[in-house]
């Protein structure tokens, strides 16, 4: 059985020996909580480069705060787009954070990390756009990084000169290292940024509350030991830069992007804007379920009820469970004088999304063109009622206007 590897003893030997972890247990355990979270997402359908399954799995988005889904701040700090993004960061997390945590102890760099990566999930939030999607270690990584500095700053009276230059050494090698990986595939410098400010002040308060006054033993940190974490780090990122660079056609957050563009040129009324945007970052991300909708959505406007139903199509055999979508073809299939296919699909909508309105307005006209004047009642009487508890006066007025000439 392999032992966990030692760290450099000076390191070790940072606080009093009695209350510093020898292992870093908590740095293994995060280390495999990430593969895990990464290996699942990967026998999802689409796998980890799969915006619907980020999502699923907790990443960030624009509407994270007004939706109220507090909990995606902690819970996509572990989820990983791709291979390349995961391998990166749990390689960062073995270097910066065995030592983050030899010199905080367990519970103190298990918050700095969490609180961290809250961070800087949070500051991509703010900064995020319409489509546009959170995820990645990278915030809690920095913050650790931030963390370090802090202690080899404050600590600078007990540390050897010798012992601070190579963990300012370290740093120097692995931050850029890592910032220049994270460039190659286009991770979230909002959440590095977030990440290291939080984790730099929270260091500081401990710090603070610790007493930087009293003695702390302390000797030089192997030359030999950075130089290794230095290269490893190095090499990894000129590795990522050359195997995964964007030329390769890596996925990552420019389909959010392009998504938001679609959904913004859709809303201008240029659907043939909103068109190729849907259609670029389908190039990048074949199995995003969001673009299929979005531009099926567009093709429906235009008028190419065909071209829609095919990209309903595969946005649900991508993501089945988007009742939105199942409205969507609903509509399409009603156009296209399916009103069977259309009332199955309102169905499955309502099946999904009891609360959906629009989808008992719908289903209840194709019922009526069914000539179940019954069902159609009750399925249009049920959406006006939806549409008055949810202020929605342009859906009410609707719903009883359709009841209304229905009853006549």
């Amino acid at each position: 059985m392999r032992t966990a590897p030692a760290l450099p003893r000076s390191v070790i030997r940072l606080l009093p020996a009695r209350r510093v972890p020898v292992v870093p247990v908590v740095t293994i355990l995060l280390f495999v909580v990430l593969w895990i979270v990464f290996a699942l997402e990967s026998v999802q359908k689409g796998g980890s480069d799969n915006a619907t399954v980020l999502f699923r799995f907790g990443a960030t988005t624009s509407a994270t705060l007004s939706d109220r889904e507090l909990w995606r701040l902690v819970a996509s700090t572990f989820v990983h787009r791709g291979f390349a993004h995961i391998a990166v960061n749990a390689l960062v997390l073995l270097v910066t954070g065995s030592i983050a945590e030899t010199l905080y102890g367990r519970l103190r760099y298990l918050a700095l990390y969490l609180a961290a990566g809250v961070g800087g999930a949070l500051t991509t939030v703010l900064v995020s756009g319409p489509g546009d999607i959170g995820v990645g270690a990278s915030g809690a990584l920095y913050g650790l990084a931030g963390a370090i500095i802090v202690a080899t700053w404050t600590r600078r009276g007990a540390l050897s000169r010798e012992t601070a230059r190579d963990l300012r050494l370290l740093l120097v090698v692995t931050v850029p290292a890592s910032l220049l990986a994270g460039l190659a595939l286009h991770m979230s410098i909002a959440a590095h940024i977030g990440g290291v400010v939080t984790g730099t002040l929270l260091a500081l308060v401990m710090e603070l509350a610790l007493g930087t006054g009293r003695r702390r033993e302390a000797a030089p940190v192997s030359n030999a030991a950075s130089a290794f974490s230095g290269v490893l780090i190095a090499g990894a990122a000129v590795m990522l830069l050359t195997w995964f660079g964007p030329h390769h056609g890596l996925p990552s957050d420019r389909v959010g992007r392009l998504i938001g563009d679609g959904i913004a040129h859709l809303k201008q009324g240029n659907t043939r804007a909103a068109i190729a945007d849907d259609t670029q970052a389908l190039r990048i991300d074949p199995h995003n379920a969001i673009a299929y909708d979005q531009r099926g959505l567009a093709k429906f406007y235009t008028s190419d009820t065909h071209g829609a139903l095919a990209d309903y199509g595969h946005a649900l055999a991508l993501d089945p469970h988007n009742a939105f979508v199942y409205l969507q073809r609903g509509l399409a299939r009603g156009r296209l004088g399916d009103l069977s296919g259309m009332a199955a699909d309102e169905s499955q909508a309502l099946r999904l999304l009891p609360s959906l309105a629009a989808a008992y307005y719908y289903r209840g006209i194709a019922r009526a063109n069914l000539h179940d004047t019954a069902q159609a009642g009750a399925d249009l009487q049920r959406a006006a009622t939806l549409f008055a508890a949810q202020h929605d006066r342009n859906g009410y007025a609707h719903a009883e206007a359709t009841l209304a000439a229905l009853q006549r």
